[in-house]
């Protein structure tokens, strides 16, 4: 039994615990396809999203069994919303947060992000082509008299999401080294699922990282042909690094969150009042704008959020979509405490630990946010889990003492 125990514990706890995480991910986006609609599909995803649970329940167990961490208050606070969460509206999410965080608290970002972009792949072009062939239903919308395919997801933005979520992990793996055939690859299929999904943001977005990738390309050769030339970039990268102007940076930038949700009450108010800005703004957005003041209207808050009727009296969606906004409805004020106190933190320390590649990132998701709800899911925002590099007491009640994802051999827990 011992000997069992050290084979899934120690010698293979990597590999088990990557392809939970990749098997977590790929049911998260086949639940949001029609693939969900064919008999027993969505039990067969349940199922297997139980065992990804019992799995990540073992090794915390014996992680605090053996004090690879301790509890601490923020672990305290984060199980209290995750409980919360999991007893009133029945949502996983912050579980599985909780659970990939202190799994992989020695692990290496670059390594979980790869794992992510493989998952959002295979799902990405399983689901497009399931629909291609006509195996999974596609469901078409039409917004300005232009039909907009959703390739099989339950949502014609959701393609778009997963491409943008792709580019930005595999451009965020690679940086400047993401070969130009990539990016034009990148730039092919962007306009594409553009084309068949009228998926504004996304496709801006991906645009953007491409971008910046390239940039990134044309910096690197020309300081590799004069070395000894500092061009603007490199300026800018200096004076951030300046340890008083990082500090101060870092507790700006830290509220970008927390910002960025206020601009968009005070768009809300300044709809509501008919300024003309706000309600152009408000068309461009697909009445987001509308939908959240009529939440604040007619939906109550509550600690812990709760199950509401997002379907106007015509049959049309009217839910809240803006991240923040649809934690606060439907998790509740409590859980999206944690989730801000979360996010201002990592975009903290990303700034402060000058890792700039991982700030950029995390602003790129966060105007994503600011439309769709993918800021507080690791299977949208695997940035997040950058809280494993900070070995910080706060998280995990003591350094950690392994930085390259090695675990100690010794195990303290005897099974008989």
């Amino acid at each position: 039994m011992t000997k069992v125990f050290n084979a899934i514990y120690v010698k293979n706890r990597e590999k088990i615990l990557s392809v939970t995480l990749f098997l977590y991910c790929v049911i998260g986006y086949l639940k949001t396809s029609t693939i969900t609609n064919i008999y027993y599909c969505n039990s067969i995803l349940n199922i297997l999203l139980l065992l990804c649970a019992v799995i990540l329940c073992f090794y915390l167990l014996f992680d605090l069994l053996n004090k690879k961490f301790k509890v601490t208050w923020f672990l305290i606070f984060g199980v209290f919303c995750a409980i919360g969460s999991l007893i009133v509206i029945h949502n996983t999410i912050i579980c599985f947060f909780l659970a990939f965080l202190y799994v992989f608290k020695d692990g290496d970002l670059k390594k979980i992000a790869k794992i992510i972009s493989y998952a959002l792949l295979v799902s990405l072009v399983s689901v497009i082509l399931l629909s291609g062939i006509g195996v999974i239903e596609t469901l078409n919308g039409e917004r300005f008299n232009k039909i907009r395919h959703s390739l099989g997801f339950n949502a014609s933005t959701q393609a778009s999401i997963f491409f943008f979520l792709y580019c930005l992990l595999f451009n965020f793996i690679n940086k400047e080294k993401t070969p130009i055939y990539v990016l034009v690859l990148e730039i092919v299929a962007n306009v594409l699922i553009y084309i068949l999904t009228d998926t504004r943001t996304g496709f801006i977005l991906t645009f953007i990282i491409v971008i910046i990738s390239i940039i990134l390309k044309i910096i690197e050769n020309e300081r590799l042909k004069n070395p000894e030339k500092k061009d603007i970039f490199l300026k800018i990268k200096e004076f951030f690094d300046v340890e008083e102007n990082n500090k101060k940076f870092s507790v700006i930038f830290s509220l970008l969150p927390i910002f960025f949700n206020i601009i968009f009450a005070l768009c809300i108010v300044l709809y509501r009042y008919n300024f003309s800005p706000a309600v152009f703004l408000n068309s461009i957005l697909s009445n987001r704008f509308y939908f959240t003041m009529t939440a604040f209207v007619e939906k109550p808050m509550t600690l812990f959020g709760g199950f509401y009727n997002w379907i106007d009296s015509e049959g049309m969606y009217c839910g809240v979509d803006s991240s923040i906004y649809f934690y606060l409805f439907n998790w509740g004020i409590i859980p999206t405490i944690f989730i801000l106190s979360v996010l201002t933190y990592v975009f903290y320390k990303a700034f402060r630990t000058r890792n700039y590649w991982l700030f950029i990132s995390l602003v790129l998701i966060l105007f994503e946010g600011m439309i769709d709800r993918v800021l507080f899911d690791i299977r949208y925002n695997v940035f997040l889990l950058s809280l494993i590099g900070l070995n910080s007491k706060m998280f995990f009640g003591a350094n950690s003492e392994n930085k390259n994802n090695k675990l100690n051999k010794s195990v303290k827990v005897e099974l008989k």
